[in-house]
This record gives structure tokens, sequence and C-alpha cells, in this order.
């Protein structure tokens, strides 16, 4: 019976085009999910950035401050040098 194919063929279109659109929303809904996613972890990104260049600019700030006490702790040393090496040139320079 021809009117029964063309219900078949009929039936076939509307449950292909009830899932092609079905498919293209779950699509749509699942790409603006991974957006979000996206947009989160790159603000999680972000903020790791920022911690990591905060702490870099830490070390830079502490090495910077941390050589004053080192210069003031070689100081004695160098003072002692000197004495030494005026004590040793006045030994060697004839009297």
């Amino acid at each position: 019976d021809p009117r029964e194919a063309f219900f078949v063929i009929g039936a076939s279109i509307l449950i292909l085009s009830a899932a092609s659109v079905y498919q293209f929303l779950t699509l749509r809904n699942t790409i603006s999910v991974l957006k979000i996613h996206e947009e989160e972890l790159q603000s999680a990104r972000d903020a790791a950035q920022e911690a990591r260049l905060a702490s870099l600019e830490g070390t830079r700030s502490g090495a910077t401050t941390s050589l004053g006490p080192r210069v003031a702790a070689l100081e004695p040393q160098l003072a002692s040098l000197e004495t030494r090496v005026t004590t040793l040139e006045q030994q060697k320079s004839p009297r």
C-alpha cells in the first residue's frame, strides 16, 4: 500500500528531524557549558600567574633587602684584611 509507505517515510523524516534538533540543542548546551568552564579555568590560571609573579617579586625584593646585613657582616672582615695588608706593606718597605 503506497499510503503506508508514505506514512513510514514521513514518520522516519519526522523522527530524524526531531533527533537532529535534539542533538543540535544538546551540542549548543554542551558548548556553552564548555565555554563557562574555560572561563573559570582561565580565571584560575590568571590567579595562579598573579600569585607566581607576586612570589617572584617578593623573592627579588627579599634578595635586595638581605644584601644590607650581608654587607654589614663582611665589613669587619674587610677592615681586618686592610690592616693586615698595611702591616705587610710596612714590613716590606725599607726603613
